[in-house]
């Protein structure tokens, strides 16, 4: 999505030093640049989940993952697909599961640190579809 870089890196500001414009303005969570993993066009399912994977792994508190991409429902199985830049809509295997996704996001909280609170932020045409999807354990 042409917009998704422009939104990573006002995220990145944000999270880290503060709101663009408001120079004396303090960092939203003051996070170090180091605790934020950034993933432009990736290539493929497995480098978002194995990016997700690394980030619960690290965190400590809490894992904000946010997604800006286009959301498909898989035909077969009514399920919710995140894609990827090389997706294509007649082959939703290019996609990426979101029950994925959530499964890496839910493990963050089980095996990791149980303290850990995860937070999905997504934008896309079907992001009301990640509620139905959801069902949070915690």
């Amino acid at each position: 999505m042409p917009g998704a870089t422009g939104a990573l890196d006002v995220i990145n500001v944000t999270l880290t030093h503060g709101v663009r414009g408001r120079p004396r303005a303090p960092a939203v969570w003051g996070l170090p640049p180091g605790h934020c993993l950034r993933l432009s066009q990736p290539s493929s399912a497995e480098q978002v989940l194995d990016t997700i994977r690394t980030a619960a792994r690290r965190a400590t508190d809490t894992l904000l993952v946010y997604y800006s991409g286009h959301g498909l429902i898989d035909p077969d199985f009514d399920s919710l697909l995140l894609t990827l830049p090389s997706s294509d809509v007649d082959r939703p295997y290019s996609s990426i599961a979101y029950d994925g996704v959530r499964r890496e996001i839910l493990n963050a909280g089980r095996t990791v640190n149980e303290g850990i609170g995860p937070v999905l932020a997504e934008t896309h045409l079907r992001s009301g579809r990640v509620l139905r999807c959801w069902r949070p354990c915690w």
